[in-house]
């Protein structure tokens, strides 16, 4: 088995080819392997079925071929490979079997290599899918990439207004949003509040010395001279008393006149020498 002579009077016997076998002895030929089969040396007895993955459509291969991309074939022997179904893929040659697509991702068609992703600003929460099902971010979320299976809420100091976003956008300077998944700034900075840049989540309180009289500021206003900010986030400033000055801006609280001079109202930024024939002892 295995050998065979093809005419008579010979001595020895010739070994079959590659791809062909004899099964039994005394043969004058040999016979090729059938589809879905091969044989890679010579002198065999029967031919071996192709390994999964791999097929033969032709008889007397010496070799089966693999699977292409996009194809599998699952079982041994077989004379052909098949395409994946919409909703899997297979990357690579020589597969037994498709991979699901997963979630984030589809196949519409079949005989894919690779599955698609949603795109940025969208989902997908199916596994295996075959549709092109997804759906758009809702307003205050986001998906930065393709491929995801839920959005993501957009932090503090940012938002988004609309459905399908790809990004947050930053809250202005004096506005804030001060939670996440906004849909837009949840409110400008109070008055004695500013925000000086933008994508904040919290208005910061004017320090002494200045005020921020109205909402929304970015930036607070030095107390002019006369007047003074002893503490923070301040709406206005506070004139000096009598017997008090000041002559610079940004004061949080106002000098005394020293003795010989007085301040007779409020909000002066000096203090005036006694006249003469009059007196102040203190400050």
């Amino acid at each position: 088995a295995g050998y065979f002579a093809t005419t008579t009077g010979l001595s020895t016997c010739t070994s079959c080819g590659i791809g062909t076998f004899a099964s039994s002895t005394g043969l004058s030929t040999c016979t090729a392997c059938g589809i879905g089969t091969y044989a890679n040396s010579t002198g065999q007895l029967d031919c071996r079925q192709c390994s999964a993955g791999t097929y033969s459509e032709v008889t007397g291969m010496s070799m089966c071929s693999m699977c292409s991309s996009g194809a599998f074939a699952s079982g041994p022997g077989l004379t052909a490979c098949y395409s994946c179904v919409a909703g899997s893929f297979a990357s690579g040659t020589g597969v037994s079997v498709c991979s699901g697509c997963s979630t984030g991702f589809f196949a519409t068609g079949s005989g894919l290599s690779a599955c698609t992703g949603c795109v940025a600003g969208s989902y997908l929460v199916f596994y295996y899918s075959a549709t092109t099902a997804c759906s758009l971010c809702s307003a205050g979320s986001y998906t930065s990439a393709p491929g995801f299976t839920t959005c993501t809420p957009c932090i503090s100091g940012t938002y988004s207004s609309g459905s399908g976003m790809s990004v947050c956008a930053s809250c202005g300077s004096g506005q804030v949003a001060g939670g996440a998944g906004l849909t837009s700034c949840s409110s400008l900075c109070a008055a004695g509040y500013f925000a000086t840049t933008t994508g904040l989540s919290t208005c910061t309180s004017c320090g002494i010395g200045t005020f921020a009289s109205s909402t929304g500021l970015s930036t607070c206003t030095a107390c002019g001279i006369g007047t003074y900010a002893n503490s923070t986030g301040q709406l206005d400033c506070r004139q000096c008393s009598a017997g008090t000055y000041s002559e610079v801006t940004g004061m949080s609280m106002c000098s005394m006149c020293s003795s010989g001079a007085f301040a007779s109202g409020p909000g002066l930024t000096a203090c005036y020498s006694c006249v003469a024939g009059s007196f102040a002892s203190g400050t």
